[in-house]
């Protein structure tokens, strides 16, 4: 199936099952359909169907973070940085072709082992984002399942309101004045609190906020 996303012609099928979706990188449509054509031949003798002959994948990796970083902010740039380090050391050698679902599910399991799935999602983000990539530069037209994994509240628990009227209950007046208006306005909205010699300040949605010299720590 041909079809178009802007001007530039897609094609879609379906060979053994699996579904395989590309850009034709062209305006003709029957130039199109001949890269169809030539896909679904590839794809039914196994060949695989990159347009360009790539190593593997610790080195197209690199070109991907030469890439980035004139295209993304640097801490995300440092994000896949850190990532990179621990997929490079998992699929260390292996060419980029022979990454399957597979591998995919046994670096997950590998790394769960050794963090959270906060911290495995990060990577398995940052291989998504690095095939993703690949497509657009024709190194594969195929990519594996990569399924986020549930995240917990981390250290963040919700607190009871016997927690909350023992904490109240034993904080300064003006402390516990403060913490009130944080949670009536929101934290999400909650700006922080500026220390200075004279006094202390707090900021918010509605604005800022004086506290006495010496009354808040």
């Amino acid at each position: 199936m041909i079809y178009k996303r802007g001007r530039t012609c897609w094609y879609q099928f379906q060979i053994n099952g699996k579904r395989v979706r590309a850009s034709a990188e062209t305006t003709n449509k029957h130039v199109a359909l001949q890269l169809e054509a030539a896909s679904r031949l590839a794809h039914a003798s196994g060949r695989g169907v990159s347009k360009r002959n790539v190593g593997n994948l610790q080195d197209v990796f690199a070109e991907f973070l030469a890439w980035a970083a004139s295209h993304v902010k640097p801490r995300t740039h440092q994000r896949y940085r850190v990532s990179g380090k621990r997929l490079g050391a998992f699929f260390a050698n292996e060419r980029l072709h022979d990454l399957n679902t597979a591998r995919v599910a046994a670096f997950t399991l590998e790394r769960s082992r050794e963090c959270s799935n906060a911290g495995l999602n990060r990577d398995l983000a940052c291989l998504r984002t690095f095939l993703n990539w690949c497509t657009r530069m024709d190194y594969v037209t195929q990519k594996p399942y990569i399924k986020l994994l549930p995240e917990g509240p981390g250290n963040m628990r919700t607190v009871s309101h016997a927690e909350e009227r023992a904490y109240l209950g034993q904080a300064k007046p003006l402390l516990a004045d403060v913490v009130t208006i944080m949670v009536q306005e929101k934290c999400s909205q909650f700006r922080g609190i500026t220390s200075t010699g004279k006094g202390d300040t707090f900021s918010s949605h509605l604005g800022k906020r004086s506290l006495p010299a010496g009354h808040f720590r």
